[in-house]
Parts: C-alpha cells; sequence; structure tokens
C-alpha cells in the first residue's frame, strides 16, 4: 500500500512539474491522474477504517479500564482494612506486654522488698525496760504490718523508743485490733 502511494506521488510530482508535455507524456500524464485519484481514494478509504477501528478499538477498551479501575479501588480498600487490622492487633499484643512487664516488675520489686526486709529485719528484738525486758517479734509485726507504721517517714532501722511511744504506739495497737497483750505482764518479762 506504501508503495502505491509513494509511486503514486512521484507520478504526480512528474507529471506537475516535468517536461514539456508530449503525446505520450499526455497520456501518461491521465493515467497518472486516474492513479493519483484512484490511491488519494484508498489512502481516504484506510484513513476512515483507521479512524472507525481507533473508535471501536476505544468503545471496547471503556469497560475494561473503568473495570480495571474499580477492581484497584477494592484491591487498596482491601489492603487498608488488613493494614488496620495489623495495627489494631499490634496495639492489643503491645498493651498485653506492656501490662505483662508491669506485673513482673511490680512482682519483682515486691520480692526486692520482701528479701530486703529479711535481710535487714532481725526475727526478734530485745527491747530493755526497767519492769522486765520485752521480747518483740518483730518478723511477725512486719509480715502484717507496714514499716511506716512503726518507723514513720524514715527508712526503716532503729529508732527511739522510750515508755511512753512504746505504750502509746503497742498497747494502742493491740487494743484496736484486738490482737496481742495490753497489760503489763503480756509483753515484760522479768
Amino acid at each position: 500500500m506504501a508503495k502505491i502511494i509513494i509511486l503514486g506521488l512521484t507520478l504526480l510530482v512528474l507529471a506537475t512539474y516535468g517536461c514539456e508535455p508530449s503525446e505520450e507524456s499526455k497520456s501518461t500524464k491521465n493515467t497518472t491522474e486516474t492513479t493519483t485519484e484512484k490511491i488519494a481514494g484508498e489512502v481516504k478509504e484506510t484513513a476512515q477504517v483507521i479512524a472507525e477501528k481507533a473508535e471501536e478499538m476505544e468503545k471496547q477498551a471503556e469497560p475494561v479500564v473503568k473495570e480495571a479501575v474499580e477492581e484497584s479501588k477494592e484491591m487498596v480498600a482491601s489492603v487498608v482494612e488488613k493494614t488496620k487490622e495489623t495495627a489494631s492487633q499490634s496495639v492489643e499484643v503491645t498493651k498485653d506486654v506492656m501490662n505483662d512487664a508491669k506485673e513482673v516488675t511490680t512482682e519483682t520489686a515486691n520480692e526486692v522488698v520482701d528479701a530486703t526486709k529479711q535481710a535487714i529485719s532481725p526475727e526478734t528484738i530485745v527491747l530493755e525496760a526497767s519492769y522486765g525486758n520485752i521480747t518483740f517479734p518483730h518478723a511477725q509485726h512486719s509480715d502484717s504490718m507496714e514499716c511506716g507504721t512503726c518507723h514513720g517517714d524514715s527508712a526503716p532501722g532503729p529508732f527511739d523508743l522510750d515508755k511512753n511511744k512504746a505504750h502509746d504506739l503497742c498497747k494502742g495497737c493491740h487494743k484496736l485490733k484486738g490482737l496481742g497483750p495490753t497489760d503489763c505482764k503480756g509483753c515484760h518479762k522479768k
């Protein structure tokens, strides 16, 4: 097809700008004109067929493109949803891990406190008094009471305990809880 078009255009150029027309060239010119018209018609038809095919292909491609776009939107929505689920699960796992760590930390801290109490806290303390010495079961008291009850805000350790403080603190607590001795001979032993 392309060869015919080139041949026709060549003949058209030669006919238009060629030599003085002779009878033979006039005949060739007529043949060339006819051929050129024929070729021009074929080119026009071919261009029209190509345009129609392009339009038809565009119409066929439009629903395919629309479908591909919809499928892409669905895929993106699915990926977003899975990402949200994964993030939510990660948050829950992180919360669980943090709670577990908090429990372990609290348990460990309690164990350290208990070990410290045992390491520095004697089983019993003998308090000397003029009415008779008092054997104070320190371990029993430290298991059931906070250190601050006796020691106050200071760190556990020896503290000043005179007769009045001891009677207020010890007898007062024993009466309040209904546990332990409240009379003199209950604590003082000669």
